[in-house]
Order: C-alpha cells, then sequence, then structure tokens
C-alpha cells in the first residue's frame, strides 16, 4: 500500500481505505447477483424488484 501511496502522492491510509471500501462494495454486488441468480433458479423466472424497475410493487 506504501508503494502505491507513494507513486499516487496519497497517504497510505487513503490508499487502504479505497481498498477496503472497494473490497466491501464488490462483496455486496457479487452477494446480489448470487441472490438473484439463486431466486431465478428457484422460481424459473427472472427476478425483479422495485429498485430494479424504478417503481413501485404492489
Amino acid at each position: 500500500m506504501e508503494q502505491i501511496a507513494s507513486r499516487c502522492g496519497v497517504n497510505r491510509s487513503t490508499v487502504s481505505r479505497t481498498i477496503t471500501r472497494a473490497r466491501r462494495r464488490l462483496s455486496e454486488a457479487i452477494e446480489a447477483d448470487c441472490i438473484r441468480k439463486a431466486l431465478k433458479l428457484t422460481l424459473g423466472s427472472p427476478v425483479s424488484s422495485a429498485a430494479d424497475t424504478g417503481r413501485d410493487t404492489l
């Protein structure tokens, strides 16, 4: 991390924080995708949520 920080001209903690944040977001995206695929297999059809479509569901 120190090498990255030195090359980019930023503090090591900035690099650490950015990498940690990226790992967390990637993990969340992978988990959501796995759940979506599992539901698709279980239900046999694509799953969409109100957040995905931008519409309210009843």
